[in-house]
Order: structure tokens, then C-alpha cells, then sequence
């Protein structure tokens, strides 16, 4: 039953000798139906914070993202890889490695082949990177 700006609701699961579930009125629960309503202006003033914090994040993240996918593809153009296959491993480096490549591959329509090497390709710039921030930059 829905009363103001909660939502209200009693029950209670009771478990007989044989495991079947039964359900019966018992308990209260009341549960926010819009929980922002009830928050203080001091909370209201973090979350303006966090928004304007996040937007200059964002801005720079969208703009690293555009600035590896167009190096990408160049580097890709460069080396005469096929254009499907330069793309995967640039969404892979640019985005999140092998679960950027499995999503964006049937979109694509990559074939297996295709798949597999970018794959194999991301992964191995994956441990080169790592091999090399941890040796050099730490």
C-alpha cells in the first residue's frame, strides 16, 4: 500500500516440515519510494560537488578515449592491417581490452580469425605495458 512517499508492505515467509513456502501478513516494512526527498540540503551540496567533478572527469576521459581510438587507426593505416582487424585492437587499447573487442567484434561482423589476433594482439601490449610501467616507472 502506497502511502506519501514510502510504500508499505507486511509480510512474513513461514517454511513447513516439507520446505513448501507459505506467505502471510505480518510484519511492517516501510520502504522510500523517493528517498531524495528526504535528504538534507548539505547532502543536496555534495551531490552538486560530485556532479561538477565528474563532468571535467568525463571531459577528459571521452577526450583520451577519442585521442587513442584516432592513433589508433592511424598507427593501424600505417602498418597496412586490415581495417577490421586495426580497429578491434584500437577499441581494445583505447576502451578495456578483450571484453571491448568481444563486444564490438559481432558488431563489426569480425571473423574468428580476426577475433583471435586482436585478442592475442591486446593482451600482449597488455603485459608489454605492464612489464614496462612497473619495471620504468615505478
Amino acid at each position: 500500500m502506497k502511502v506519501g512517499n514510502t510504500l508499505t508492505t507486511r509480510c512474513q515467509f513461514d517454511v513447513d516440515d516439507s520446505g513448501a513456502a507459505s506467505a502471510r501478513e505480518t510484519a511492517e516494512v516501510v520502504w522510500p519510494i523517493y528517498p531524495f526527498l528526504t535528504h538534507s540540503s548539505e547532502q543536496v551540496k555534495r551531490l552538486g560537488e560530485v556532479l561538477r567533478v565528474g563532468r571535467s572527469g568525463f571531459l577528459y576521459t571521452s577526450l583520451g578515449i577519442t585521442a587513442a581510438m584516432v592513433l589508433g587507426l592511424a598507427i593501424g593505416n600505417f602498418m597496412h592491417v586490415g581495417r577490421t582487424s586495426s580497429f578491434l585492437i584500437t577499441v581494445g587499447t583505447a576502451i578495456c581490452g578483450g571484453s571491448a573487442i568481444a563486444a564490438v567484434g559481432p558488431i563489426v561482423n569480425a571473423s574468428e580469425d580476426e577475433m583471435a589476433a586482436s585478442l592475442g594482439t591486446v593482451f600482449v601490449l597488455n603485459s608489454v605495458a605492464l612489464l614496462f610501467w612497473s619495471t620504468y616507472v615505478f
